[in-house]
């Protein structure tokens, strides 16, 4: 039951009722549109999956424009 109130309430479906209502999209048209977004991710997720993870050494690189005082700078650990 409380599943069904927050899907009732998802603000995508409730968007997509609303272009359709308003005649600014067809059904099809963002059929297309959903099928192409999902290509995309598809595709982004194959690319990052098949790259290599960084070193930990890099976790902090260009996290700040300038050094966070406290934050041990590369190298300067003993």
């Amino acid at each position: 039951a409380e599943l069904a109130g927050w899907r009732a309430r998802d603000p995508i479906p409730a968007l997509r009722r609303r272009l359709v209502a308003s005649g600014a999209f067809g059904e099809a048209d963002l059929d297309r549109l959903a099928e192409q977004v999902e290509g995309e991710l598809d595709s982004a997720v194959t690319f990052a999956r098949a790259g290599s993870l960084p070193d930990a050494e890099d976790a902090f690189e260009h996290m700040y424009a300038t050094p966070y005082p406290g934050l041990p700078v590369r190298g300067s650990e003993p």
